[in-house]
């Protein structure tokens, strides 16, 4: 598999996930999904001990963990998803969106945002994907 590829399947699999949760639920917690050093793609969640957590504590925990086992080069690439709301080039508020940050060996961390409106039919209309320089630092 090359860059890519890994990061295509990451970007997808995070964003059909996070439309799932919000056709489901109507927003999420963030989450995560890796591919790991055999090139399989697996999911990555964390317990934290608490009913109602922040979404940055969850992040840090999903940050946490995935900087372990990539640390054990069991990770190859790596992305999390979060139901965000921010300013975006284009619009003149902040708008919901989905938020997709991916990073792996070998290629440049970036941030993907997919803003979304909830229509009044109880379904949502996804926008385009505008894609920035990563933040998400899980590789040395």
């Amino acid at each position: 598999m090359n860059t890519v590829d890994e990061i295509e399947l990451l970007k997808n699999n995070i964003i059909e996930q996070a439309k799932y949760y919000l056709h489901e639920f109507g927003g999420f917690y963030p989450f995560g999904a890796a591919i790991n050093n055999l090139n399989e793609l697996k999911p990555v969640s964390v317990y934290m001990n608490t009913e109602d957590p922040s979404s940055n504590d969850v992040i840090h925990k999903l940050e946490e963990g995935m900087k372990a086992l990539a640390n054990r080069k069991y990770y190859i690439a790596t992305a999390i998803g979060s139901d965000v709301i921010v300013n975006l080039p284009g619009f003149k508020e902040k708008i919901d969106a989905i938020q997709i940050r991916i990073c792996g060996i070998g290629f440049e961390s970036k941030d993907y945002f997919i803003p979304y409106i909830k229509e009044e039919s109880s379904g949502y209309k996804y926008l385009n994907l505008h894609e920035e320089n990563g933040t998400l630092k899980i590789f040395k």
